[in-house]
């Protein structure tokens, strides 16, 4: 690809050996000409730090939200979701291996962001807004700008489904155009975080930051030495329950994948944790696992039922408050699920 099909990187500076400091991520790469960084999605080239995945698309659909797992915003609906190549983390079991830890070779498709938007309102009313995922959207950090300030201006919702590893400063230059947030909290434990090439107070950061503007959501996979433990779990409650929000906790089950064949936790392990964590906080649920025992939101008010994706139905005033005892729930955007017709 020539340079001129390449983007100039925001959030850089010159040193005086003549390199190139990323400064987007904790990683801050030194990156010489020629080279990319950890990302593999930035890399310098005529002196300067570029993008190297700038408007280019490896995956697009439009995905059920509770997917992302988004399960309090828009809940029943879908996004339009789309996804670049590059991650500035390398945990062994990741399920996207194939886009997060590649490069584009000659797979690409292009769009600018103009056409992705085109792309989007493709979808009509079926479609609750835009989403960036699939690989880290933090690294396709000038396509996803340029994009969600053009989504801003006509309304459309923007999320963000990401590992939450970014500087404080892009961080805040990002946040007013996303409208919601779920970021991986992929361990509880810093040597853990730095074994799979992240940094936990980094992402408690972003989580913390992100959350006093945002709709935001958290996932942990408990994969073979991440997670959380069982005694781990209420010191996770505790941090969570001192956001600035309520904020729903997804435990997600593991399945072997790209470099870790290990088994994860066994079934009743994974309720076992949850069940803990459940009693501690209102807002907590198990994914990849079929007939999970949290596919209901309840009131935190009174445990009434708010919402059942099984059934698809939803026990919520017009101004989103429990039926039941009147409560304002945590549940925000359109509720695409049928009204029950009693409590």
């Amino acid at each position: 690809m020539s340079t001129a099909a390449l983007k100039e990187a925001l959030w850089q500076e010159e040193t005086a050996n003549g390199r190139i400091r990323c400064l987007l991520c904790p990683h801050h790469c030194l990156i010489a000409e020629g080279a990319d960084g950890r990302c593999r999605a930035r890399g310098v080239r005529e002196g300067r730090l570029r993008s190297l995945i700038y408007g280019l698309v490896s995956a697009a659909a439009l995905d059920p939200m509770e997917k992302k797992p988004f399960y309090h915003f828009h809940p029943g609906g879908a996004i339009f979701s789309v996804g670049s190549w590059g991650c500035n983390m390398a945990c062994p079991f990741c399920q996207n291996w194939e886009i997060s830890q590649l490069t584009p070779g000659s797979r690409a498709r292009q769009l600018a962001p103009e056409e992705l938007l085109q792309a989007a309102a493709g979808f009509g009313g079926e479609n609750c807004g835009l989403a960036f995922t699939y690989m880290e959207p933090l690294v396709w950090f000038e396509y996803v700008l340029e994009a969600a300030k053009l989504a801003k201006e006509r309304g459309i919702v923007v999320a963000m489904v990401s590992n939450g590893m970014i500087e404080e400063a892009p961080l805040r230059q990002l946040l007013p155009l996303v409208d919601a947030w779920n970021i991986d909290l992929k361990a509880w434990d810093a040597d853990a975080y730095r074994h799979l090439g992240g940094d936990l107070a980094a992402v408690k950061r972003t989580i913390e930051i992100a959350s006093t503007q945002a709709h935001v959501e958290v996932t942990t996979l408990l994969a073979p030495r991440a997670g959380v433990s069982l005694a781990q779990v209420p010191e996770v409650v505790s941090w969570l329950q001192g956001l600035a929000r309520p904020i729903p906790w997804h435990l997600t089950r593991y399945h072997p994948a790209w470099r870790c064949r290990e088994a994860g936790p066994s079934v009743a392990e994974i309720e076992e944790i949850w069940a803990a964590a459940a009693s501690l906080h209102p807002y907590v649920y198990i994914g990849n696992m079929p007939h999970a025992p949290s596919e209901r939101t309840c009131c935190r008010g009174c445990g009434a039922t708010l919402l059942d994706r099984q059934r698809r139905l939803h026990w919520l005033t017009p101004e989103k408050s429990c039926r039941n005892c009147g409560k304002q729930s945590d549940v925000f955007g359109e509720i695409h699920f049928a009204a029950a017709e009693s409590t």
